[in-house]
């Protein structure tokens, strides 16, 4: 019997965290701060999937057949955040805010995680902002002033939220035969906060590939056989957003 996988099963939040990460160096100078925050982030991601084992979150069975190598895997990830982290904070002291924002929001999906919420309509939008928060030290370590930084926060946030609720209407749709109103409400605001941040910043108009994208799968019908196809249009979106914001940061 082959062993299970111990990466992360959510193949969208590899996006949510890898290209925000990319936009945060690329919007400063990398620095070695800049790298070793990009690292514990990283080392984080990777960790949750042992954690989810070990707290018998993925099944008793996973527990008992993964949980020594999950437990290996969970410390080895979780030493090098915190050994990363420390360092970055100790080299770049004004990405310490930024730092401490970016651990708010990754407490704040904990409690969805405990009580595996992470999957609702509120907890992915969550899960989005605390992956994409892990840019914001990475970014100001860099040299990116901390308004900026959050102006791309934003940005990914609301791009991110209207994606998932985009994606969760066409499974909705097909399963319910109608969308649940709660993917319209974030979409809604997901599409007004984005407008907001663009008129306030030029880092917002990144938003609205992914916003333009997300209502169109809104309004169209879309099989979910074809949700590949859709998930591969939302990535080069999530391009489009990353160019847009380094066009801005010039």
């Amino acid at each position: 019997m082959s062993e299970r996988r111990l990466l992360p099963k959510e193949h969208g939040a590899y996006g949510q965290l890898l290209l925000p990460l990319a936009g945060g160096l690329a919007m400063g100078s990398p620095t070695w701060a800049s790298g070793l925050f990009a690292v514990a982030a990283l080392a984080a991601f990777v960790g949750h999937e042992p954690a989810l084992v070990l707290l018998g979150t993925r099944g008793r069975r996973a527990r008992q057949e993964d949980g020594p190598r999950a437990l290996r895997l969970g410390i080895l990830c979780g030493a090098l955040a915190l050994v990363t982290g420390a360092t970055a904070l100790a080299l770049a002291s004004p990405a310490r805010l930024a730092a401490a924002l970016a651990l708010v929001f990754a407490l704040i999906l904990v409690p969805f995680v405990a009580r595996e919420k992470e999957k609702t309509a509120i907890g992915e939008v969550v899960a989005a902002g605390a992956l994409a928060g892990a840019s914001l030290p990475v970014a100001v370590a860099g040299g990116v002033t901390l308004t900026t930084a959050l102006a791309a926060w934003g940005a990914w946030l609301v791009a991110f939220a209207a994606s998932t609720a985009a994606v969760r209407t066409v499974i909705a749709r097909h399963k319910k035969g109608a969308r649940a109103p709660i993917d319209v409400v974030v979409l809604t605001l997901a599409t007004l906060g984005g407008l907001v941040l663009a008129a306030k910043a030029p880092a917002g108009f990144a938003s609205l590939p992914m916003l333009a994208a997300a209502w169109v799968l809104f309004f169209l019908r879309v099989h979910p056989r074809r949700l590949k196809l859709v998930g591969w249009s939302l990535v080069t979106c999530s391009v489009a957003t990353l160019a847009v914001l380094l066009v801005a940061a010039a």
